[in-house]
């Protein structure tokens, strides 16, 4: 039977929510919920003999230092597979998630696994390192997440070849044998191509989105220029209760009469970065005072008297999309010709 240990964070271990997030980590025998509700769709093939639990905070803020501190947990421990999250789109949690997995592989020459949302900043973080289960944006989809996530276990614990369905391409080359050398390879695919039939290549380009650059303003001058940002920065108290990360929307407040923004009058929301530079002086992410000079001085015809705002921490990007549309419509709307849009 496969002996498994089990990470998972202070929510998923029913310590607490926010308010435990700096919580070291700690060993506990036997599996959480969640960890039981794995070992049921295992069955007899592993046991989670053992959960290890920390805050979001804790280990994001101090990720070498945490995994010391796991590894340090594990040095009596007698297991086969290090089993992390799933860790959906809570891109604290995947970040661990994935270090922890990579300390394990390297460090203890053990197998180690997880499961996140594609975009989580875990995936890009270390799939290279860790084999990472494709799950759902958030524990709504858990049923589908575990599932996926011991049919990964069961894979690598029978040995056997794992197909690319059931993790996250780790965009490794490896050596296999076939008959026919590279240079026939090509002409196959190339004839299948222009015979219009199906042919799939053996290098898969990475997918970018590509964004057309807009034509420049034909006279700054004259034209009326608006103030966008991810940044975090909101009005003092945060009206519209937008989240640190992983924003659902985007908002918008009134600039008119506005030459500066003082820090007594505007908070920085933002989850992913030290803004404690901006919290003192908000004009260095929102640039007004530079464009209300420049306004004054004749070099920008006039500011948009909206500012509008949104977090771009580990906010979805087909989401990020759709703020992008709404936001420049209300400009189009509005005869803005440009925009500065300030980020991180």
């Amino acid at each position: 039977m496969l002996r498994i240990v089990h990470y998972v964070n202070q929510f998923f271990g029913q310590k607490g929510g926010e308010e435990f997030t700096g919580m070291e980590p700690v060993l506990q025998s036997g599996p959480v919920p969640v960890g039981h509700q794995l070992q049921l769709l295992l069955g007899d093939q592993a046991e989670v003999i053992c959960t290890i639990i920390a805050g979001d905070n804790y280990m994001a803020e101090n990720l070498e230092r945490g995994a010391e501190q796991v590894l340090s947990l594990l040095d009596h421990v007698d297991f086969d597979l290090f089993v992390a999250g799933p860790a959906f789109f809570a891109g604290r949690y995947g970040l661990t998630c994935g270090a922890l997995c990579a300390a394990v592989i390297e460090k203890l020459g053990k197998k180690a696994v997880s499961a996140m949302y594609e975009e989580n900043p875990g995936v890009d973080g270390y799939r290279s390192k860790v084999l990472i289960a494709p799950c759902g944006k958030s524990a709504a989809k858990m049923r589908a997440a575990l599932e996926n996530l011991a049919a990964l276990i069961k894979s690598v614990a029978s040995g056997r070849e794992i197909p690319d369905c059931e993790y996250f391409k780790q965009g490794r080359r490896v050596n296999i044998r076939v008959k026919e050398i590279g240079a026939v390879r090509a002409f196959q695919m190339l004839n299948r191509k222009l015979d219009g039939e199906a042919f799939q290549t053996e290098i898969p380009d990475p997918a970018f989105d590509r964004v057309v650059p807009a034509p420049p303003v034909k006279d700054i001058s004259k034209a009326k220029i608006a103030l966008l940002s991810t940044g975090g920065v909101v009005p003092k108290g945060n009206p519209e209760k937008l989240p640190s990360g992983n924003s659902q929307k985007w908002a918008l407040v009134d600039f008119a009469g506005l030459k500066t923004l003082r820090p007594s009058e505007w908070d920085v929301i933002h989850g992913g970065y030290d803004n404690t530079a901006i919290a003192n002086n908000p004009n260095r992410l929102v640039p007004l005072d530079a464009v209300y000079e420049l306004v004054r001085e004749n070099e920008i015809g006039s500011l948009y008297e909206e500012y509008l705002y949104t977090v771009g921490n580990i906010t979805a990007v087909k989401k990020a999309q759709v703020f992008g549309r709404e936001m420049a419509q209300r400009l189009k709307n509005n005869g803005v010709q440009a925009a500065i849009l300030s980020s991180t």
